[in-house]
This record gives structure tokens, sequence and C-alpha cells, in this order.
């Protein structure tokens, strides 16, 4: 078994290489889609904890990232998307791609079951459940009645 860093204080040194080794193997895996037993993996090194309260979780998801050569975003969005969908809830004839997008929604077990989802129908069920508000970039425009700009001089 290759050493790795040191294991966090909450987890055991055997535990952290065990999770490592196979992490490992899923990141330099050719078969398959490993995305969820990648996210699975950095569940049990790190769970997701509570929005606002820190607890150095986010530090130790950095170390198993790196541990396992892979990028930090890409793991906590692994770890993100098998949260939302536990072994029971996911559906193994849907891409891993339509999980992660509809992770967020609440009726994710109704929906992903509904209907065959595609980019497009997933980006109209985002652009219905969530209207784009558009803001405008605009700089006041000057008098146009020949006075000077009084911001001018400011």
């Amino acid at each position: 078994m290759t050493q790795t860093a040191t294991a966090p204080k909450k987890i055991t040194e055997t535990k952290w290489n065990r999770l490592v080794e196979r992490g490992r193997a899923l990141a330099d895996a050719d078969r398959g889609e490993p995305r969820f037993e990648i996210g699975d993996l950095a569940l049990e090194a790190e769970a997701i904890g509570s929005p606002g309260v820190s607890t150095g979780a986010l530090d130790r998801l950095r170390q198993y990232a790196e541990d396992i050569g892979m990028s930090f975003s890409t793991l906590r969005e692994y770890r993100r998307v098998a949260e939302a969908w536990t072994n029971d809830t996911r559906v193994s004839l849907v891409a891993w791609t339509v999980h992660r997008d509809l992770a967020r929604e609440p009726d994710r077990a109704a929906l992903i079951v509904s209907q065959d989802w595609t980019p497009a129908s997933i980006a109209a069920l985002k652009a219905e459940r969530y209207p784009k508000v558009l803001f405008r970039m605009f700089r006041p425009s000057a008098p146009t009645d020949g006075a000077e700009d009084p911001r001018a001089h400011t």
C-alpha cells in the first residue's frame, strides 16, 4: 500500500489509506463511470456538514482529493451528487450527468423516472423553475440638450 498524507484525526490511518487507495484506483480507471463510487468514498472520508458550520471538513476533503490525485472541485461535485442520490435512489440506466443536473431538485426521485432526460429537457426544466433575472448594465447617458455633463468634473 502506498503511504499517504496523515489521516484526519477523526478517521484511522488504516481506513484513510484504504479510502485513498480505492479512490486512486477509481480516479485512474478507464472503465465505466466511477463518479458515484468516488463520491461515496468522499462521503465516507468526509461527510457533508451543516451549512455555515466550520468543522474543517473542506480541508479534509481537499486532502483526500490531493491524496487520490483528483481536483478538489471535481471531488466535491462527485460527493454532492452521491449525497443527493443514495444507492437506493440512483437509476442505473440514467446517466450520472442527469443525476448531477437533478441533484438539487427537491422532487428529484420522481423527476428522474418521469421522462428520458436530454440536455435540452433539463435546460427547459431549469428555465421553468428558476427563471433568469436579466440585469442590464448601463451607463447613465450624457445630457442631450447640449448642456455640459456635471459628472465630467467630479
